[in-house]
């Protein structure tokens, strides 16, 4: 049987088949991307919206993201809890340093070839049924469908290359805006309410919600602080991970997550 969100962990905001359809969606839209855009030496170059990074870091990154997931989950297959980069944080931050410089046409075909291969990996360990078996960093291996997930659309906007929010699909803001709630609970010294507008939202399911987050701890002689922040779906999202190229109207834009 497979396990559902709530048998894999707090951290799940879906289940795995849901996940694993989006992913897959969201792989074959980044490559077909990739294969259409224009991406010559220069471009590759030029500023993403990260700051310190170039559009070449940030391709780089959703690369070897594909290979990590890729080398952990091939681990779940053989029955073993493989790191997704054996030599840590040193290693993943020097594989993207070297590969932002590469020539455009090799930074393109690998996020492509890369993703394909990830997929393979992906329908291998769906076919098995081993989304509930243990991976690295104390995961599940459905955990990376949801990463890998987030990894794919949320850096495609990073890169500065015509990608925007408001092109994520209902599906993926479906998933990711609860997770972000989920993950920012518990962590906050004030509470938080995030409200989703009606307007311009791309998730009829999340228009119009209220999310409520609160403090992980208050003054002993005062209520904690509440900061009320309102806006798009799309926006909220960009919003809650400090993207503040997408958000300039919700005004200061928490620190920056997932580099």
């Amino acid at each position: 049987m497979t396990p559902d969100a709530t048998q894999l962990g707090p951290s799940l905001p879906a289940t795995p088949s849901e996940l694993f359809a989006g992913v897959s969606r969201a792989s074959d839209q980044l490559c077909r991307w990739m294969a259409e855009l224009t991406l010559t030496d220069e471009v590759v170059a030029r500023p993403s919206h990260l700051p310190g990074w170039s559009n070449g870091h940030v391709l780089s990154h959703i690369a070897r993201n594909a290979d990590g997931v890729n080398r952990t989950l091939t681990g779940v297959l053989q029955g073993q809890v493989v790191a997704r980069y054996p030599g840590g944080d040193a290693e993943r931050n020097q594989a993207i340093a070297d590969g932002a410089g590469r020539p455009a046409a090799d930074i393109k075909s690998d996020v492509i070839d890369s993703a394909r291969a990830l997929a393979g990996v992906l329908a291998a360990v769906d076919a098995a049924g081993l989304w509930g078996l243990p991976s690295s960093e104390g995961r599940t291996a459905a955990e990376w469908l949801y990463r890998r997930w987030r990894e794919i659309e949320i850096h495609r906007i990073d890169a500065d290359l015509g990608y925007q929010p408001t092109e994520w699909t209902a599906a993926f803001i479906d998933v990711l805006l609860p997770g972000l709630v989920a993950e920012w609970d518990a962590r906050v010294d004030e509470t938080l309410i995030v409200r989703v507008s009606e307007n311009d939202s791309t998730s009829s399911m999340m228009a119009g919600r209220e999310f409520t987050i609160a403090a992980a701890t208050a003054p002993s002689d005062a209520a904690a602080p509440v900061t009320e922040v309102s806006g798009p779906d799309w926006a909220l999202i960009c919003w809650l991970t400090g993207r503040p190229t997408f958000t300039e109207s919700l005004g200061d834009v928490p620190p920056l997550q997932w580099i």
